[in-house]
C-alpha cells in the first residue's frame, strides 16, 4: 500500500488515536515526532492550512485532521474495520466522535481556562455532556460497542489486552476515568480541575508524572484526594533523564520513560477491578490535558 508517515507528538492524544488505529490494522509507518514548540518545515508543508499534528503521509500525500485521518485509515485498510459495519451504526459512532471533540472537550478547556460567568456556563455544559457519555458506556466494556472498533472518541475508551481475559463481573460497577495529565504543574492543575467536575459521575484516578522541581505539590495532592475523593497514583521511576541544554529534546524523553511505569500501574488497577465486585469498572483515558490561561 505504499509507504507511511506519521507525523505527531507523544504528548497528543489525537495523535495516539491515529497510531491505535494503524497499529489495530496491523499498517507498518514511520513516526516522524514534531516538536509542537518549534515547529518544523516538515509539518508546516504537510498541514499548511493549521499546521497541527497528526498528519498521515501516504505516497508522499498529506492527510490532515485526526477523524479525516481514521476514515481514510478505514477505508484504504478495510480488513479489520474500525467503524461498525452497519450504516445506522457507522453514523452513530461519527456523531458520538463528533459530540466528544466538539463538545466534551471544548467544554472542559472552558471550565478549567475561562472564568466569571462563563467558567459557570463552561462546568455546566460539561458536566452535561459528560453525563450523555457515562450513559453511552453503562454496561459496555468499550465506548459504544462491545469490541474495540471506534477509535475516534476524546475519552479513547479502552483495556489493555493483555488483561482483557481476567476483567469480570463489570455491568454493575462505577465507570472509572483514568487522568494521565502531561508533567508540569499547569497541566496537572487543570487535569485536576476537571476531574473535580467529573467525581460526582465518575471514580477518578490521575496518574502523576512530578517533576523534581516540583516539591509542593504532594500537599496539594493530599488537600485535594480528601476533599473530592480523588485518587492520585505517583508514578516511581529510577531512570529519569537528564535535562541537558535543550529542554525541548527533554520532555518528550522524560514522558516516554515513564511508559512502562504507566503501564504497570493500569495493570494494577484492572487486577484490582477483577478481585473485587466493588471495585470501579476501568472505563476510560484523558491523556495529555491542557494548559490554564
Amino acid at each position: 500500500m505504499g509507504e507511511v508517515k506519521l507525523i505527531g507528538s507523544t504528548i497528543s492524544l489525537f495523535c495516539t488515536r491515529i497510531e491505535w488505529a494503524l497499529k489495530l490494522k496491523g499498517v507498518e509507518y514511520e513516526y516522524i515526532a514534531e516538536d509542537l514548540q518549534n515547529k518544523t518545515s516538515v509539518l508546516r508543508k504537510s498541514n499548511p492550512v493549521h499546521k497541527k499534528v497528526p498528519v498521515l503521509v501516504h505516497n508522499d500525500k498529506p492527510i490532515a485532521e485526526s477523524l479525516v485521518i481514521l476514515e481514510y485509515i478505514d477505508e484504504l485498510w478495510n480488513e479489520k474495520p474500525l467503524l461498525p459495519e452497519d450504516p445506522c451504526d457507522g453514523a452513530l459512532a461519527r456523531f458520538w466522535a463528533k459530540f466528544c471533540d466538539e463538545k466534551c472537550l471544548m467544554s472542559a478547556f472552558g471550565a478549567c481556562s475561562k472564568g466569571g460567568g462563563e467558567k459557570d456556563k463552561a462546568v455546566e455544559s460539561a458536566i452535561e455532556s459528560f453525563a450523555f457519555l457515562d450513559k453511552q458506556i453503562e454496561g459496555k466494556k468499550y465506548f459504544g460497542v462491545q469490541e474495540i472498533r471506534n477509535l475516534q472518541s476524546w475519552y479513547n475508551f479502552t483495556h489493555n489486552q493483555q488483561e482483557e481475559s481476567s476483567i469480570i463481573h463489570t455491568r454493575n460497577k462505577k465507570a472509572q476515568l483514568v487522568f494521565i495529565p502531561t508533567p508540569g504543574i499547569d497541566h496537572l492543575f487543570s487535569a485536576v480541575d476537571l476531574a473535580k467536575l467529573l467525581v460526582h459521575h465518575l471514580s477518578i484516578t490521575v496518574l502523576i508524572m512530578k517533576l523534581p522541581s516540583h516539591s509542593k505539590v504532594s500537599a496539594y495532592l493530599d488537600s485535594v484526594s480528601a476533599a473530592n475523593r480523588i485518587n492520585f497514583v505517583h508514578l516511581a521511576n529510577d531512570h529519569i533523564p537528564l535535562p541537558g541544554s535543550n529542554p525541548r529534546k527533554f520532555f518528550p524523553l522524560y514522558i516516554e520513560s515513564h511508559k512502562p511505569h504507566v503501564k504497570a500501574a493500569v495493570s494494577k488497577l484492572l487486577h484490582s477491578e477483577s478481585a473485587s465486585d466493588d471495585s470501579p469498572r476501568l472505563a476510560g483515558f484523558a491523556l495529555a490535558c491542557f494548559v490554564q490561561s
